[in-house]
């Protein structure tokens, strides 16, 4: 069944079809909920409460973008919004973070299995503040379109853009660092 179809149904009062919908989104969503928040106790949190607020607004979808994009732009907005409360309540001293103004040449060995590298990236992304981490994983690693990652980010395909540009300045720097120690302590 398509979405579309899916959705009449829930809107016609079949509440078991929200359940397909559901199961089909389920994963994309807490993948995208845990790349902002790095927590699996707090993404599935999100995710959850993701799909109690898409179901109660659901009446409200227009169908003028994707049902993807629109849950997906939801979804973000509870991680995001869940990072910020987590934000305010930590001390200062574990919210800093300074990245490093070294600007090294390639740091990354030509033998680093792909395990690695993987697991490098993911470091670096997590240094990166979840602005920033959303708008890389959306289109890096969830592979959506630049005017689908402005639509679910709520920012103008330009702003997004810099905003890109600037994330993968700040990712090189942060993934430079990283691998510069990790080679220090290799020797």
């Amino acid at each position: 069944m398509t979405d579309d179809l899916l959705i009449r149904m829930v809107k016609a009062g079949k509440a078991e079809a929200y359940r397909a919908l559901v199961e089909r989104y389920q994963d994309m969503v807490y993948n995208l909920c845990y790349k902002i928040l790095l927590d699996e106790d707090e993404a599935k949190d999100a995710a959850q409460e993701t799909f109690i607020k898409v179901y109660q607004v659901l009446g409200s979808f227009r169908e003028d973008s994707k049902f993807s994009t629109w849950l997906y732009r939801i979804a973000s907005n509870m991680a995001l919004g869940k990072a910020r409360r987590k934000k305010r309540a930590e001390p200062l001293e574990d919210a800093r973070y300074v990245a490093s103004d070294e600007q090294t040449g390639d740091s990354q060995p030509d033998n680093m299995s792909q395990e690695e590298r993987s697991k490098f990236l993911h470091l670096a992304l997590a240094k990166l503040d979840e602005n920033d981490r959303l708008l890389l994983s959306l289109y890096y690693l969830e592979e959506v379109s630049m005017d689908e990652t402005a639509e679910i980010s709520g920012l103008d395909k330009n702003t997004v853009k810099v905003r890109m540009h600037r994330a993968r300045k700040k990712l090189y720097n942060v993934l430079s660092s990283i691998l510069n120690q990790e080679a220090k302590e290799a020797l």
